[in-house]
């Protein structure tokens, strides 16, 4: 990694489109937390992402085609538009994470057209980009075996080809299998990864290996130890030995001990006595002073032990290990509880007339419970769920509003927000994408849901249902809160009565 940028006339003309992956989720023994992205993991002082956009820089290389799918506000805060290096970004969605080559063949790719192919969360140096875009290549490492980097050129013909619904793992395959002009071995200070915690923390010692060669930004502060961020406050008597990088926004106190070998990423605070070696700590993570970390990548109140290969979740309670910033409750505000609440005290006799009803004509007098899940743990991968009140189905008027005032009762309760996505079971979370579980998981059970614009005299679509309720939790603006009640109250008006 160099800082100096090359001439732009060192590259055969034409230049070729280059699309980066940018889709591929972290690791599960990696500890999640405000992002999901293993290209927003850090690679020292920056991201893996940041890193890419200034290998690609320096390789010579002007635009950029970037492929997303999860989380795409989070790498829009992290790259802007490119011009920081010299870029120029075109932003392409995917609707799969997990296959997100079909993007490709929308691209308008011109006949013959030289292309390199590379994803965000693997890292390559400018000097085997060069010799990508000069021909036509597979660049490779050795691990424990000969592997793909990630990174290849080839024409737009061969590209086409690729499966629609392809996976890293099958296009690993392909590439190696490609009748490519050369194969490039990458050195070991060329490459980097972020698919393990494992090789996350190989990573960073690959960093703090090679400070000295424009891995550490001129504006950071040299220190005997290693650098620092200048937004980074670090007591002059606090124990450190280095290699050790201190990201922006890290406090560090008088008596903390830093081991050699340790990246603090950003937001990170380490207290009185606190101990952390050889470890890589995430942002937002509050490290107390009873805690000694060694060989391990932390974030928040999950440790991933390298050494062991083991997951701890500690107790927030304890403030040991903590998270900096909480993740918002998905329940209602106490502002909406207490409106709920008024609701349902003020309704009770009309609650009390509809069980009288039902009980003349020999129907239910209640409504359904149901254990609805409300996302995914991020420890252990089990799902988490919450008792809600739903209608019955195929009920009429009387029993559709008391499932009505049962799902008021949530709401008081702080079960659903009044606004939100609508309760599913876990068969039903099952079947739903992994891309639409992670924004299910992230958006509060509703008492409003936004309508699906299905035809009543039809059966149910489940998927339109998912569908209605992605368009709800990715669009939050007022106005649109207000449409959804005036479809939902023109949907009321058109209930027939039983």
């Amino acid at each position: 990694m160099h800082n100096a940028m090359s001439s732009p006339n060192e590259i055969v003309c034409p230049a070729p489109r280059v699309v980066i992956f940018m889709t591929a989720l972290r690791g599960p023994d990696i500890p999640a937390g405000d992002n999901s992205l293993a290209c927003l993991l850090p690679l020292g002082t920056a991201t893996f992402a940041e890193r890419v956009m200034e290998s690609c820089s320096q390789a010579g290389l002007r635009e950029i085609d970037l492929v997303v799918s999860e989380q795409p506000e989070n790498l829009r805060e992290r790259l802007g538009d490119g011009s920081q290096w010299g870029l120029q970004l075109n932003w392409h969605l995917s609707k799969e994470t997990a296959t997100p080559y079909r993007v490709m063949q929308g691209l308008r790719l011109k006949s013959g057209q030289s292309m390199l192919i590379g994803h965000g969360h693997r890292w390559v140096a400018e000097r085997v980009l060069r010799r990508l875009i000069e021909q036509d290549g597979v660049a490779l490492h050795l691990d424990q075996s000969v592997r793909w980097t990630g990174w290849l050129s080839s024409d737009s013909l061969a590209v086409q080809h690729f499966a629609p619904h392809a996976d890293y793992e099958s296009l690993s395959q392909i590439a190696s299998l490609m009748p490519s002009q050369q194969v490039l071995m990458t050195k070991q200070t060329e490459f980097a990864q972020a698919d393990s915690a494992d090789e996350l923390m190989r990573a960073q010692q690959m960093i703090l290996q090679n400070m000295e060669a424009g891995a550490v930004p001129a504006s950071w502060l040299r220190r005997p130890w290693g650098a620092m961020s200048p937004d980074a406050v670090v007591d002059p008597l606090a124990r450190i030995e280095g290699p050790v990088l201190i990201g922006a926004g890290c406090v560090v106190a008088r008596s903390a001990q830093i081991g050699l070998g340790t990246v603090l990423s950003r937001n990170v605070m380490v207290t009185d006595g606190a101990v952390v070696l050889s470890s890589l700590i995430l942002p937002n993570t509050y490290v107390g002073g009873s805690v000694t970390l060694d060989q391990v990548v932390a974030q928040g109140n999950s440790v991933q032990n390298l050494k062991w290969s083991v997951r701890t979740t500690l107790s927030q309670d304890d403030a040991m290990l903590t998270p900096l910033v909480r993740p918002p409750k998905q329940g209602s505000s106490w502002s909406g509880r207490l409106l709920a609440l008024t609701l349902a005290v003020a309704l009770v006799p009309l609650y009390f007339l509809l069980v009288a009803i039902q009980a003349l004509r020999g129907r239910p007098l209640g409504w359904l419970s149901m254990p609805a899940v409300t996302r995914r743990s991020e420890t252990n991968d089990q799902l988490d769920f919450c008792t809600v009140r739903l209608r019955r189905d195929r009920a009429g008027k009387a029993d559709w509003l008391l499932g009505c005032y049962g799902a008021l009762l949530d709401v008081a309760q702080g079960r659903r927000n009044w606004f939100g996505v609508r309760p599913r079971d876990a068969s039903q979370w099952y079947a739903l994408g992994r891309d639409w579980q992670i924004l299910f998981g992230r958006t509060a059970l509703g008492f409003f849901h936004a309508p699906a614009w299905i035809d009543p005299s039809h059966a149910v679509d489940k998927e339109a249902l998912a569908a209605a309720d992605v368009y709800l939790a990715v669009n939050t603006s007022v106005r649109q809160r207000w449409l959804i009640l005036l479809a939902l109250a023109k949907s009321c008006l058109r209930r027939p009565a039983s």
